[in-house]
């Protein structure tokens, strides 16, 4: 897991580099800080594979390397809660099975 200083270094790092809408850079930043709880299991699928791909790039990491597999806080995803019970998590990611993409619980 990152520390709160390799943390603060991506995201000073990702808001230096980038050109462009600032609502993009804060999402991808918004999606790595929510990671850090959730894992990014549930991140994937939360977010299409085109996004977190995007974020990655504004972020200069990939989320695997960077959060844990499943975070301490993964079961307030609905989605991630549906997906534990499937047999191939990655259909889940593709978008393959219908209604798993949910926000995230309160």
């Amino acid at each position: 897991m990152m520390s709160n200083d390799e943390f603060a270094q991506i995201i000073d790092g990702a808001f230096d580099r980038y050109k462009g809408n600032m609502d993009v850079v804060e999402s991808a930043i918004g999606a790595l800080a929510i990671g850090r709880r959730l894992g990014w299991r549930p991140l994937f699928i939360i977010h299409q594979r085109s996004t977190i791909r995007r974020y990655e790039k504004i972020l200069g990491i990939k989320f695997r390397d960077k959060l844990p597999e499943v975070g301490v806080k993964a079961d307030k995803s609905l989605a991630w809660k549906i997906a534990k019970t499937l047999s191939n998590y990655w259909k889940a990611v593709r978008g393959d099975i219908s209604g798993i993409r949910t926000p995230v619980l309160e």
